[in-house]
């Protein structure tokens, strides 16, 4: 059995960004075991990005940091 996002960080490695978002947006739904560049939010921000859904982009960073405490100073005034 492959862990879950291998699919992704293949399509990832490919730069098949179209089909790897659909893969990390299912992954992220049953999966949140790993921490920051190996995060399924994370991945999906940088995949997104290489789309070019900037909006996207934004608010799947904004979920991630709500989820990882390192980055939970971004929201601090």
């Amino acid at each position: 059995m492959n862990p879950p996002g291998k699919e992704a960080t293949d399509l990832m490695r490919a730069k098949n960004w179209a089909k790897a978002k659909p893969v990390l947006e299912s992954v992220i739904e049953t999966y949140h075991g790993e921490s920051k560049a190996d995060n399924p939010l994370w991945m999906l921000a940088v995949t997104e990005r290489n789309l070019r859904d900037t909006n996207s982009e934004l608010a799947t960073l904004q979920k991630f940091a709500t989820q990882e405490s390192d980055f939970a100073d971004l929201f601090s005034d």
